[in-house]
């Protein structure tokens, strides 16, 4: 399979996904995917929103070479717990749950609040920016959704998706192998394209 990529398809893309985004989340957009970070307070790295423990694997989705999904049960759902911090104003966990609760209805996924005796459950917090690691990573796992600028349904679901084990499909690193992007036809600076090497401390 082997897609290219022009720039009036590229622009129509980016034109018809940005008019959908409010100004507070084109800044954060902006932000999250231009740079990486290295936040002291989860002991990870942050490449775009995905948090990346040290010594993480080098392939092209990590999360599936150590088996990350969460697991189905017998009735064919999949049931992951939950815990929002109490940081939050009623108001913000109204748009955090409707986030959880919008996989329900279109998929296998119920996200239930966190429960005495559960081993894994997502750790849903205001730290800086909006990340998460991809996958099930075991014990309380962050989703950073802070207040200032990733508390909107859109990118509740997004990182709630890296929760699930979605990764971003044009970073991984044998994506070259599946596409061709047009590099000339990226303004400098401005790409989302950069591929993941997985190199880190």
């Amino acid at each position: 399979m082997n897609l290219d990529f022009k720039q009036s398809e590229l622009s129509s893309f980016f034109s018809s996904v940005l008019q959908q985004l409010s100004l507070g989340e084109l800044s954060v957009y902006l932000k999250m995917n231009l740079f990486q970070f290295e936040f002291q307070s989860c002991n990870c790295w942050c490449l775009c929103d995905i948090a990346i423990k040290p010594g993480a694997d080098r392939n092209a989705d990590p999360c599936t070479s150590r088996g990350c999904m969460w697991g189905k049960w017998t009735d064919g759902k999949v049931y992951v717990p939950y815990y929002i911090a109490n940081h939050y104003s009623s108001r913000e966990i109204a748009i955090i749950t409707r986030g959880l609760e919008s996989f329900s209805s279109i998929s296998c996924i119920r996200f239930r609040p966190y429960q005495d005796g559960d081993h894994e459950w997502l750790s849903i917090e205001s730290r800086n920016g909006c990340y998460s690691y991809v996958g099930r990573q075991g014990g309380g796992q962050t989703v950073s959704l802070s207040r200032q600028g990733c508390l909107y349904h859109s990118t509740v679901q997004h990182e709630l998706l890296h929760a699930l084990g979605f990764n971003h499909e044009q970073t991984r690193s044998d994506r070259d192998n599946h596409i061709r992007v047009y590099w000339e036809n990226i303004l400098d600076g401005q790409s989302p394209f950069s591929v993941l090497i997985w190199i880190l401390c």
